[in-house]
Parts: C-alpha cells; sequence; structure tokens
C-alpha cells in the first residue's frame, strides 16, 4: 500500500507540473500531404522553444497560441520528415509535408517493450490499433479481439455480465497446461489466469486506454519470455500523454442488450410421463395437449432486455522534459438473465520524466474494482438448465406468492426436510440465492531507461500485479439440494512480482552491416493465498449468515513460485535486405526437481527482403520471405514433485493426500516450432498480405493419469505424451478506396489449425483432459492418439466394414458401447472481413466473422429428450420408421451376411432412454457459422461548428452486435464455452451445456475531444 501511495501521489505530482503554458497570440493552419494534398490528420504542432503544442484534427487543421518572440514551429507525424516551419508574424500558415521512406516502414512492439521495424522480424506478428479495436465498442478487451487477427481464436463465454472469452493463438501445445497466450502490458506480464467459473482476468484491462496491442503469434516471436510465451504473447501498449497542450476527452455509452439464439422446445406434448397425464413430474412426456391447455414459453419470459452504462475520461498532456496521462472509466452493467449485474471501474496514472537528455523513468499504476452479481457458479455451463427444463405447462415468472412463499414446481412432493425429484425455479434461485464476488486489482509498473553511449542502451523494469478476490454464495431454506440452507464464502490473494533489466547494443558497421544485441535478466515472483469457509444447515432459516449454521468448514492454502531467467538475442541486419536472428534463454524454476530446475531452449531465424532484388516496379512495392526455429519450455505446476497433504474442507483441521504420487523426476515440457512466412506489399502498399505456415511439437507433456494402486496411490504426474500442432494463417489488407473525402479499407484473416495428440504411455489408452461428462457415457476434453486434442469420445453405432449401421432382430440399431474419438471440436477454418469505410464526416465499419467444420457437443438436446422438452420430439416422438441399415444373417457354418432392414418399429420413451441417448454421435453436430459480430456507425460534428465551442473533436456513433447469425446448427448459439476460460488443456469451446446465449444489441455513444 505504501508502494501504491507513493507512486499515486508522484505521478499526481508530476502531471499537476505539465499543465502551465504561457500564451501571447493564436496562429492557425492546415497540414497537407506534399504528394496528394490530403489532409495529415494527428500531426503534432510545437512551438519551438516552448511546451506549447497541440495536433491536427480531421480536417488537418490546427490552432494554437504562440509566445512572444516565437517565431518557429516543429511538425512531426508518423512516417513523414519533420520539418521547422518559420511562422514570422503570420497568423495563418499552410504546411505540406514529405513522406519519409524510412520511417515509413511500419513498427512493432515486441518482447519487453522493444520497438522494432516490423521488416526486421522473422517471425509472424499482426498489430492492432487503439481504432480498431473500439470499434466494436465492447467493454471486454479480450471480446474486442474476435476476427481481427489471424491465427487468433476467441470463444465467448456466454451472455452472463462480466464473462469472460478464452482465447488461443494457433490451437493448443499443451494437454493439461494453459493454452492461453501471455498478456504483456507496457513491458510487465501480468496475470491472465480464470477463477470462479472461468473469468479470464485480461478482461480487467480497459479497452480505452490502450494504445496499440502486438500479436506475437508463435514461440520464435516469444521466446524471449521463456516458458510464460510458450502459447504466444499478446503485447500492450497504453495510451501516455504526449508534448503540446493539455489535452482532455470524454466518451460515454448505453448499451440496449437482449439475449440471443435460444434452443427451441417442443409445444406438442404436455406435463406427464409414457404418455399420461402427471403432475408429479418435471417430464414433458404427456400426452398431446389439450386445446384449452395453456403453455409459457418459459425462455423467452426468463431473459430481460438489459442496460449498461459507460462512462470515461481522460486528462493527458506534456512537455519536452514531463509527459502525463490520467483516465477513469466506469461500465456499470445490468444483465439480460434478472437480478444480476456487473459493476467495474478502473483508474489508470501514468507519467515519465527525463531526468537527463540520456536518462528517463517512468512509473503508471492502474486500479480496477469489480462487483458482480451473478446467480451461478459459473459464467456459462449449466446455468440455464433450469429454465431450459422447466415445463412449459408452469408459468416461471411465477416463483413466489404475493406474501412471498415458495412456489414449487411440484408441491406435492415437498416435505420439511426435502423436495423430492424436482429443481429449484432458477428466477427464485437469483432473488434468494445471490452470488456475489468482489474483485481489487493494482498492476503497477515503473520502469528506468538509460542510454550511457549513442548506442548503448539499458533498461530495467518493476512490475507487480496483484489482486484480491472475494466469492460469496448463500443458499436459503428449502433450496433444492441445500434444502436446510448454507452458504460458501471464499477469498483469495494472488500476486505477481516482476523484475527485467536489459541491456541492448546497436551499432552499424562499413555502412553495411547492422549489429544489434540484447542481454537481459528476469525474476518473476508468484504468490496465491486462499481461504474457503462452507457453513451448512441454517440455526434461523430467515438469516442467512456463517454465523448462524448447524456446521462451519474451513481451510486455508497457499501457493507459491519463483522463477528466474537469462537471455539474450542477436540480430545481424545486411543493408536491410537481410536479417539473421539468434535467441537463447535459460530458466530455473522452483516448481521443478533440483536436477531439472535448469533448462535452456534456443532460436534461430532470418529473412530476407526479396522485394529489394528486384527491379523497380510499379506492382511490388515490398517482399519479405522468413523462417525461424525455436523451442520454449514450460515448467510444472505447483506443488507436484512430492506427495502432499490437502486441507480437507468436511473436517476443520484434517487434512487428506487424495492417492496422488509426487514425483521428483519431472521434467520441463518442450516444445520445437518451425515457422515460414512471407510478406508482400504491393502497389505503394494499398494491397499487403501475410501470410504463415507453422508447425509445432509439444514432447514431454506434463500429464496426471491413473497408475498401478499397488504403489499405494491412484494418479501421478509424469512425462509422457506429444502433441503436433499444424496450420496456417492468412491476412490480406487492402485500402480500396484512398482519396481526400472518401477511405474504404478491408481486412481479411484466415486461419486454420490442428493439434493432434502423437503419443501417450502405453497403460493409458484414452487420456481425459477436461474430466467432465456432461451427458451419459460422453465427455468432452478426451483425446486417443492420432486423433484430435479437441476431441470428443463417445460411442456409436455398430456398423459393418462398409460402414452401413446394423439393426438388431428388434428392429432398433445396435449400440456400439467401445469409446472412440467421435467429434473435433477445432474448426476448420476462422474467418474474419472487417470493412471500414470514411465519407467525409461520416464513418461506417462492420465485422463479419465464421466458423467453418468445427464439431460442437449438444448436450442441451440430450437432456431436453430426457424431460421431452426437445424440438425434433414434435415430428419424432412416437413416430414409426423403418431404419436405414443391415440386419446381421449367421448360418450354421458361422459365416456372417447382411440384408437389408424392412422392420417398422416405433420412437417411444423407451427408445429414446435405452438406445437414442445412449449414442453419442446423436448429439454431436459438424457445425458452421456466419455472424455479422458488429456494424458501426459514425459521424463527426464538422470543424466550423467545433471551433466556436473551443472543443476539437465531437464524434457520435451506433453499432449493432451479433445483429445476424446464420448457420446450421440445430441447438442456440453454436459459439460456446462451457466452462467459459477456466479449464486447461482443450478447454471446454464447442460444448453447448446450458449456458446463458451471447447476447445481441445495440450500443449508442458519444466521444469528445477538448
Amino acid at each position: 500500500m505504501r508502494l501504491l501511495k507513493v507512486s499515486l501521489f508522484g505521478m499526481i505530482a508530476l502531471f499537476c507540473s505539465t499543465l502551465t503554458f504561457a500564451q501571447e497570440r493564436t496562429i492557425s493552419g492546415v497540414v497537407r500531404d506534399a504528394s496528394d494534398k490530403t489532409a495529415v490528420i494527428g500531426a503534432n504542432i510545437v512551438v519551438k522553444g516552448t511546451s506549447n503544442g497541440t495536433i491536427t484534427n480531421f480536417d488537418g487543421a490546427f490552432t494554437l497560441l504562440v509566445p512572444e518572440g516565437k517565431t518557429a514551429l516543429l511538425i512531426t507525424y508518423v512516417g513523414y520528415k519533420p520539418q521547422e516551419v518559420e511562422i514570422g508574424t503570420e497568423s495563418e500558415v499552410e504546411v505540406f509535408m514529405e513522406i519519409d521512406a524510412e520511417e515509413l516502414q511500419e513498427v512493432v512492439v515486441t518482447a519487453f517493450g522493444v520497438k522494432q521495424e516490423k521488416k526486421a522480424l522473422n517471425y509472424a506478428v499482426q498489430e492492432v490499433n487503439a481504432a480498431e479495436l473500439v470499434q466494436s465498442k465492447q467493454s471486454n478487451m479480450v471480446n474486442a479481439l474476435q476476427g481481427k487477427v489471424a491465427g487468433v481464436q476467441i470463444t465467448s463465454g456466454g451472455g452472463m455480465p462480466g464473462a469472460s472469452s478464452q482465447i488461443m493463438i494457433r490451437g493448443a501445445n499443451s494437454l493439461t497446461g494453459d493454452n492461453q497466450p501471455l498478456f504483456v502490458i507496457d513491458g510487465i506480464p501480468i496475470d491472465n489466469s480464470s477463477q470462479n467459473g472461468g473469468v479470464n482476468r485480461a478482461a480487467d484491462i480497459n479497452p480505452n486506454d490502450i494504445e496499440s496491442m502486438t500479436v506475437l503469434k508463435g514461440p520464435a516471436a516469444a521466446a524471449l519470455y521463456g516458458m510464460d510465451g510458450a502459447n504466444g504473447a499478446i503485447i500492450i501498449t497504453t495510451k501516455s500523454g504526449k508534448a503540446g497542450e493539455t489535452q482532455v476527452t470524454f466518451s460515454s455509452s448505453v448499451d440496449i442488450d437482449k439475449v440471443g439464439r435460444l434452443p427451441e422446445q417442443q409445444k406438442k406434448y404436455s406435463q406427464g410421463s409414457l404418455g399420461l397425464a402427471n403432475d408429479e413430474t418435471m417430464m414433458m412426456w404427456g400426452p398431446l395437449l389439450r386445446p384449452d391447455e395453456k403453455t409459457y414459453n418459459n425462455p423467452e419470459n426468463f431473459y430481460q432486455t438489459a442496460a449498461a452504462f459507460t462512462n470515461s475520461a481522460t486528462i493527458s498532456g506534456g512537455t519536452e522534459n514531463t509527459t502525463a496521462y490520467a483516465s477513469i472509466n466506469n461500465l456499470t452493467q445490468d444483465g439480460v438473465v434478472p437480478m444480476t449485474g456487473y459493476d467495474k471501474t478502473s483508474i489508470l496514472l501514468k507519467g515519465t520524466f527525463k531526468l537527463r537528455d540520456n536518462l528517463r523513468v517512468g512509473a503508471s499504476a492502474n486500479y480496477i474494482n469489480s462487483t458482480n452479481i451473478r446467480g451461478a457458479l459459473n459464467y456459462s455451463g449449466g446455468f440455464a438448465r433450469n429454465v431450459m427444463l422447466w415445463p412449459s405447462t408452469k408459468d416461471i415468472t411465477h416463483y413466489k406468492e404475493a406474501n412471498g412463499e415458495k412456489v414449487w414446481a411440484l408441491p406435492s412432493l415437498v416435505t420439511d426436510t426435502e423436495a423430492g425429484p424436482q429443481f429449484d425455479n432458477k428466477l427464485w434461485v437469483l432473488d434468494h440465492n445471490p452470488v456475489e464476488e468482489q474483485n481489487n486489482r493494482l498492476i503497477v509498473n515503473t520502469n528506468l531507461n538509460w542510454q550511457p553511449f549513442e548506442s548503448l542502451n539499458i533498461s530495467y523494469r518493476l512490475g507487480r500485479d496483484e489482486y484480491t478476490n472475494k466469492y460469496e454464495r448463500k443458499m436459503a431454506y428449502s433450496t433444492v439440494g441445500y434444502f436446510q440452507g448454507g452458504m460458501d464464502r471464499v477469498m483469495s490473494m494472488s500476486s505477481i512480482t516482476t523484475s527485467t533489466i536489459t541491456a541492448s547494443f546497436n551499432k552499424t558497421f562499413n555502412q553495411s552491416f547492422t549489429l544489434s544485441a540484447l542481454v537481459g535478466n528476469n525474476v518473476e515472483m508468484y504468490e496465491s493465498y486462499g481461504a474457503i469457509q462452507e457453513g451448512r444447515g441454517l440455526l434461523n432459516k430467515d438469516l442467512i449468515s456463517i454465523n448462524n449454521m448447524e456446521e462451519v468448514f474451513s481451510k486455508q492454502s497457499t501457493r507459491k513460485r519463483n522463477r528466474v531467467g537469462v537471455f539474450g538475442d542477436v540480430k545481424l541486419d545486411y543493408k536491410g535486405v537481410a536479417y539473421v536472428n539468434v535467441t537463447g534463454r535459460n530458466d530455473w524454476s522452483s516448481t521443478m526437481p533440483v536436477n531439472n530446475r535448469s533448462f535452456f531452449y534456443p532460436a534461430v531465424s532470418g529473412g530476407i527482403v526479396f522485394g529489394e532484388l528486384l527491379p523497380e516496379n510499379n506492382i511490388l512495392s515490398y517482399g519479405k520471405l522468413h523462417v525461424s526455429y525455436a523451442q520454449v519450455g514450460k515448467d510444472a505446476p505447483i506443488q507436484k514433485l512430492y506427495p502432499t497433504l490437502t486441507p480437507y474442507l468436511g473436517a476443520n483441521g484434517g487434512f487428506v493426500n487424495y492417492h496422488t504420487a509426487g514425483n521428483p523426476n519431472l521434467k520441463p515440457e518442450r516444445t520445437e516450432s518451425r515457422e515460414i512466412g512471407i510478406d508482400m506489399a504491393f502497389l505503394d502498399g494499398r494491397l499487403r498480405v501475410e501470410g504463415a505456415v507453422y508447425n509445432q511439437v509439444s514432447h514431454d507433456q506434463i500429464i496426471t493419469a491413473r497408475i498401478s494402486p499397488v504403489t499405494g496411490y491412484i494418479i501421478q504426474t509424469f512425462n509422457s505424451g506429444t502433441i503436433d500442432n499444424s496450420g496456417w494463417e492468412l491476412m490480406i489488407d487492402a485500402d480500396i478506396i484512398k482519396k481526400a473525402d472518401f477511405t474504404w479499407n478491408s481486412t481479411l484473416n484466415l486461419s486454420q489449425s490442428k493439434s493432434t495428440l502423437e503419443e501417450l504411455p502405453s497403460f493409458v489408452s484414452e487420456y481425459v483432459i477436461a474430466q467432465a461428462q456432461v451427458m451419459g457415457n460422453t465427455a468432452y476434453g478426451s483425446s486417443f492418439v492420432g486423433e484430435t486434442v479437441f476431441g470428443v469420445t463417445g460411442t456409436d453405432y455398430a456398423r459393418t466394414p462398409d460402414g452401413q449401421m446394423i439393426i438388431g432382430e428388434n428392429g432398433y440399431p445396435v449400440v456400439d458401447t467401445q469409446r472412440k474419438n467421435i467429434g473435433d471440436r477445432m474448426p476448420d477454418l476462422i474467418a474474419g472481413w472487417t470493412n471500414s469505410f470514411t465519407y467525409k464526416n461520416f464513418g461506417l465499419s462492420f465485422l463479419f466473422d465464421c466458423s467453418l467444420g468445427g464439431d460442437v457437443l449438444n448436450a442441451n438436446s440430450y437432456h431436453m429428450i430426457t424431460y421431452g422438452q426437445d424440438k425434433m420430439l414434435e415430428n419424432y416422438r412416437d413416430a414409426t420408421i423403418v431404419f436405414d441399415g443391415v440386419v446381421p444373417v449367421t448360418d450354421e457354418a458361422g459365416n456372417t451376411t447382411y440384408k437389408k432392414n424392412e422392420k417398422e418399429v416405433v420412437m417411444d420413451y423407451d427408445y429414446y432412454r435405452d438406445n437414442y441417448q445412449q449414442v453419442g454421435t446423436n448429439f454431436v453436430e459438424d457445425v458452421n457459422w456466419l455472424r455479422l459480430r458488429y456494424v458501426t456507425f459514425s459521424y463527426r460534428l464538422p470543424n466550423s461548428l467545433l471551433d466556436k465551442w473551443k472543443i476539437k473533436d465531437v464524434e457520435f456513433s451506433a453499432t449493432g452486435r451479433n445483429l445476424l447469425l446464420f448457420t446450421n446448427y440445430s441447438g442456440g448459439d453454436p459459439e460456446v464455452n462451457s466452462t467459459g476460460s477456466s479449464t486447461a488443456g482443450a478447454g471446454t469451446m464447442g460444448i453447448d451445456y446450458f449456458g446463458v446465449p451471447p447476447t445481441k444489441g445495440f450500443t449508442f455513444g458519444v466521444n469528445a475531444k477538448f
């Protein structure tokens, strides 16, 4: 806390010191491109010898105060040659800027915040700027990346307020580890872990604070980050103050959301079982609905229209020696699920100070506070089960009487101690059993940059990311499953402290060779603490408090991990045409055994700018071919080396070891990556193409599996297993129209990735990555050798060698009980197509993204059939059918032949229960979908109007999200992720298990700059 106070007060003082400026007279002007006379938007204008400055508006115009005695302006803009313009005593000036061919080379932020020309990189990277990031008006930074980067797959965690998403770059490299990328903010790695139902903590970052985002796609790109960068890295640079006059911005928006596509229910049959009416069952297997029998559309009636309000303000400024930036952002969101909501406030303070010409220091502090009221243990999977299975003859909105008494679906089954075979009305649960989660997070960053010589730069960064999470779930008296009531309380604290020092050297020899070298040391300390209280049995049934319980159990746990790394990077550049890069890193991790604690991994890459070797032409303006090879390691999870005793929640003071053996011989996981790519630009850069193909092989997977019980244990963690991950990605970006008053930019991102399990230990036939069977004997997150890592395993019908379905003598298909891989949840192709138009003061942008060929496990349908609710039962319940297949015939000699099935049977309740639901393939669908992710229309007020009010810019916008969805999926929204981002390994994308669907809606906003 002392560090926070020092940082905050220091930056406030620094910020305030930059905001005083002298003024005498006013000068106005316009800045244009010298070649086509178009306006240069955002050019930086400073009065020479002062800190007075401004930037040009969307017409290239500016107005500036000039102190007495000052007669020159300094004008700069990325991609143009700097200019010094003498103004004498003039009050108006027109400036034409010339393009700087060298400066125009795209610069990206790479490992440890190092800025490099993109053409000097020998691996695939892709950048998303601030304007692109906020086009969709998403309050969640992770979701805002959807469809924007080739090779990046983002799967929504559903429509609950505060829900996040799972993000993967180039598929999966680990069976049990986290396959999500590393997030780095201003050079400091942050915690991106998931907790309490799948919240991706990267969602805490305010998108409006982001200046740019660079996606490092493979191990070669993120090699310097070591084991944290094994799955790629997302490098975020936040906004900073700039030299010139103080700028103030304000933005405000309102969102109106509705629930998206829902699974359909049957509207033909009534409550009951076996075709008979029965009001003591939740099932809808009763007789045909009577003409006078009332039914309710409970799923539609359950959800509500919700509103969210976002307000944000920033102030920034600076001089030649200091800069300061401050922002505050608040999101207040109601959920489409009644009685849920999310509130988040983010404050960022950031400043820099030049102590000497060669010495600069900086600091930032980002505080985030959020409160989430939700009615479930998690954000997605299973939440809506009670909604979708609630009998349609019962009104779900009638969950309590006028006097507050609970309304039961099956009141005749209720006693003083139990409710029988029924479940609670979800609205009653939301009203009486609130789940509240509070997060407080602080990300602090201090940095020092010293350049003792022109060719040598030394940088030091010290950062800390810490958060406290408090979670509370109440269970009122008469809650099904907790009839006597109860309460759960969880508090967790986590922190990551990183210290990084680097020294970089850059020198050109013989005007042909440029040598760049970087060496550094990185120290990371991770610590977490958790405490759980579990109370059961209310002493007073009207008071839910941990102090009002018959029994209270508690446990605490602490986890620590330390890592140390040293690294080096050497790059040789020959005339900006050929590049060779060698990287090496050695890590030490406290989670590894002493003998294997140190592990080294190298990377080497090369590239040639072949466009420089071709004759000058008007078609190909740039071309580069690059190849890379890299290794990267991953350490073991915490506490896997030795048997551990874990506090047992059911007995205060007791411990249990869960029959888990330790392994003091663990080795790090190893991933070898090979990549070849090509970058090209045509027609003076108007058309850009970037493509890459890659192969990543991960050896010595750290997995947990069953072992022989004669050891005294049941499971153990050990090294075994190999994953082969191959794919390609393509980005095509075109400035189709580029005129002074009309522009059209179009970007297409395409990618494919396939991750295959190539090896398992001999005693493991099927590896269950995510232990979750959401239906019958079908499991997701399971895989066999030679099959996809993103598998679904289960049963199929018995078939002949040529694939025909085998029919039994009873006329029904025969079930093959042998489990096998029955689905691949990874799509065959992922695409995103973004278009942006501007016409004078108007703007229009939209994004279509699609997924082709990925399988979805429709667990909703399985359970809805169990309860007689599935839409298909309208046409196929009690229907007669002759199944298309063959009947085996065995002669006296034991030879089997097949004859065509001709027996007619009835698809009744017994068929669905005993046959149809026993076959996993009946619930796996090969799904394609195309979605209009967003469309945004904007309008900027003309400068002639704003100048009167001394306002620099005002923009109004309207955005529609998820307005169109085209799919062959029989269920609800096919973009599903059953447990959010919390499941490791292959995760739970493509598992449809009663999650809250993604929402659709509109956002109306205004942005103003002063």
